[in-house]
């Protein structure tokens, strides 16, 4: 099977959140996905295919199609709660290398 072109391949985009509570960083980047889900629904959430890349202690790494990213972040908002924890996320940068993304986590 040849592989696509990278003119037809789905540009990403980088988002780096900070979690501001007690929560890890995969529970935050799962309650994310959930939230997108909610909002946008299952077909939406599947097209935007987010994955957790990278964390560093309270800061996450999150990828997410070009064409999602402003969605991405409205799901965020709506997190309020994980794991019976208030907790707040805060976006701290878009990005679309994860090089110039791993610069907002601190590397």
């Amino acid at each position: 099977m040849t592989s696509l072109s990278s003119a037809l391949r789905e540009k990403k985009r980088y988002l780096v959140f900070e979690v501001i509570g007690n929560a890890k960083c995969s529970d935050a980047v799962a309650a994310v996905k959930g939230s997108f889900s909610r909002l946008f629904g299952s077909i939406e959430s599947a097209n935007a295919d987010i994955a957790e890349v990278k964390s560093r202690s309270s800061m996450c790494m999150l990828r997410v199609g070009r064409k999602y990213a402003d969605k991405l972040k409205a799901a965020m908002i709506m997190v309020k709660n994980i794991n019976g924890n208030y907790v707040m996320l805060r976006s701290v940068g878009l990005s679309g290398s994860i090089k110039n993304a791993s610069n907002y986590l601190g590397e």
